[in-house]
């Protein structure tokens, strides 16, 4: 079998592979990605009795940077902030034995919020809809840019998610608040334009996208180029 046709059973393997919340080793985080994105290790732990959790998921082109935040409560009101970031994660280019860089095993982060920074989070989180219904319909394209975040509070799980460019986008609020944590020191980046695709099968790179339904993800797309709606309304 040859690299492509690994590539893409490893893809299709997205859609049944279920995360139990660690994505360290690049090639569970492939396998896992679309469960862990939907935050099912979290829904399964949640209950009334639960500390508060949130995971946020900054998506800068899934080849090329990827931002996740893990923040959990911890008694007397503050909370932890672990954040892993990713880049370059080219399924493609795995070589078995070989220990890549940063970019696939991640670099990692943490720090510890008072009572005060998580409350304002928190009403960061709340202004930005957090908590409100998912957006159904909205495709997030791997190559694209967009935040997700999956939480769970008072034993109630939420899903939303933004992509650029779009007004919600724009205006986030926990955008500024966790990058302006600075706890990985690597440039951080920002759209300033839909990019430009050629999706090219000797770029050797693999293309998905995650359908939003209500509280979660729905459906899963593996793609070799972009679908016939990819530039629609962009």
């Amino acid at each position: 079998m040859n690299r492509i046709s690994m590539a893409l059973l490893g893809l299709f393997s997205l859609v049944s592979c279920t995360s139990a919340g660690d994505v360290t080793h690049p090639y569970v985080r492939q396998l896992t990605w679309f469960s862990f994105v939907n935050g099912d290790d979290l829904r399964a732990s949640c209950a009334a009795e639960s500390p508060e959790r949130y995971r946020l998921i900054y998506n800068a082109r899934y080849t090329k940077q990827v931002r996740v935040f893990e923040i959990s409560a911890l008694p007397g009101g503050g909370a932890t902030v672990a954040e892993r970031m990713t880049g370059q994660a080219n399924i493609l280019e795995i070589v078995p034995g070989l220990e890549q860089d940063w970019a696939w095993h991640g670099q990692t982060a943490q720090t510890e919020l008072t009572p005060d920074a998580f409350s304002s989070l928190k009403a960061d989180f709340a202004a930005d809809g957090v908590y409100a219904p998912a957006p159904v319909g909205l495709r997030l394209y791997s190559d694209a840019y967009h935040w997700v975040a999956v939480s769970c509070s008072s034993g109630a799980v939420s899903f939303h998610a933004w992509q650029f460019p779009s007004e919600g986008f724009k205006s986030l609020r926990l955008s500024k608040s966790l990058l302006g944590l600075k706890l990985i020191d690597r440039p951080i980046p920002e759209p300033t334009a839909p990019p430009v695709l050629t999706y090219k099968m000797e770029e050797r790179h693999p293309y998905f996208h995650m359908e939003v339904g209500e509280g979660g993800l729905v459906g899963t797309s593996p793609l070799l180029g972009p679908p016939s709606d990819f530039w629609k309304n962009r």
